[in-house]
């Protein structure tokens, strides 16, 4: 199996959307007994949120 690079942008927005829905529903169902599908969509946003931002910091670093 070939390594994942998170060097590509999408590669990388996809594994930190995934990590945060993931985080996000967990905690949702586990501490607050919560809305599972409510759980993900804001996972999802905070998580692309997260990438979009990480990715413009990162460019604005290396110029």
């Amino acid at each position: 199996m070939e390594n994942v690079s998170l060097d590509q942008p999408w590669t990388f927005t996809a594994a930190v959307m995934v990590v945060w829905v993931l985080l996000w529903t967990g905690i949702e169902v586990i501490l607050f007994n919560d809305d599972v599908m409510g759980a993900v969509i804001t996972g999802a946003v905070i998580g692309l949120a997260f990438a979009f931002f990480y990715i413009v910091l990162r460019r604005q670093i290396e110029s």
